[in-house]
């Protein structure tokens, strides 16, 4: 047994590249882009197996492999968008999100990707995953001087570990970038009726946009009958929470009066930035303190029909 400790440090490198030659196919041209200042990096390997019992057995007599599918999360500080020396911006991998109806769909517009780790101790050690949707993507900020972070959950239809780096053919990887992480204050929040949403980064604590989605693994891939042919998108979520302080519960009912509801996350930086828009919003359900000192922190939460994702120029 080796010696070595394996400490989450030995990942030197996260980067993915869209699969342009179908489901589950590692592009061997293109270039792998990196995911920056991950600090956490969590990947699974889900198989499913069939667990038969023998007639007067209480106890498998073998497992059977039916299926399998991967699972990684991963969390992330967000840094600037950067120009030089090499082009950079964390939006490219929220862009696989977006969904139909965007105004100008990006080239990689809910497509899947293959997503490489690799770790450094003696010998290269390289995670592979193959067929990856985003699945979950939570960016938030937590305090005033903190880091604005994204939390990344995605769906696989394969991963593999081992010492085969993932990055073939004429493949390049990107350099990683050198820009410095977004922090709290310099985003905004803007929440209001429709068409007319204003800022309210002043008054918050912390905020959390969510977006989740239902994926299913469907057929039966043709090569390998333990994997699965696709990965459906079946229904999506954006939701919004704040947490908030109000002077009173007049101004709490004036703010929540809204029926119909906006919101717009701005994550800036120098280079321009990245504006998230939300719209036809409602607010969940929610109770009014009695005690105005619990008007202070005062956690809301929204749900919306819509997202579109523009840069700040």
């Amino acid at each position: 047994m080796s010696s070595t400790y394996r400490a989450g440090y030995d990942l030197t490198e996260l980067v993915y590249i869209k699969e342009t030659g179908g489901f589950g196919i590692t592009p061997t041209t293109g270039a792998w882009n990196p995911v920056w200042r991950v600090r956490n990096f969590r990947p699974r390997r889900v198989p499913e197996h069939q667990e038969p019992t023998g007639v007067g057995s209480q106890v498998p007599v073998e497992f059977l492999l039916m299926k399998e599918h991967s699972e990684i999360d991963f969390e992330i500080d967000v840094v600037k968008k950067q120009t030089s020396p090499t082009a950079y911006n964390w939006k490219d991998f929220l862009m696989f999100w977006v969904a139909t109806g965007q105004t100008s769909p990006p080239s990689n517009h809910i497509d899947s990707f293959s997503i490489g780790g690799k770790l450094t101790i003696t010998t290269p050690e390289y995670w592979w995953g193959k067929g990856h949707k985003l699945r979950t993507f939570e960016i938030r900020g937590e305090r005033l001087n903190d880091y604005v972070k994204a939390r990344v959950g995605l769906l696989g239809q394969v991963l593999t570990f081992g010492t085969t780096d993932y990055v073939s053919g004429s493949a390049t990887r990107v350099v990683n970038p050198v820009s410095a992480g977004v922090r709290f204050g310099d985003a905004d929040v803007l929440v209001g009726p429709v068409g007319t949403p204003v800022s309210i980064i002043g008054d918050l604590e912390t905020f959390s946009l969510n977006l989740s989605r239902t994926i299913n693994p469907r057929g039966t891939d043709s090569t390998n009958h333990s994997l699965y042919k696709q990965l459906v998108e079946e229904n999506r979520q954006y939701q919004l929470e704040i947490k908030q302080d109000f002077d009173s519960t007049t101004e709490l009912t004036r703010f929540m009066a809204s029926t119909d509801l906006d919101a717009t996350v701005k994550v800036p930086s120098e280079a321009g930035g990245v504006s998230i828009n939300l719209t036809n919003g409602r607010w969940l359900d929610h109770q009014i303190p009695v005690d105005e000192l619990k008007l202070i922190g005062l956690t809301l939460t929204a749900r919306f029909k819509a997202m579109t994702v523009a840069d700040i120029s």
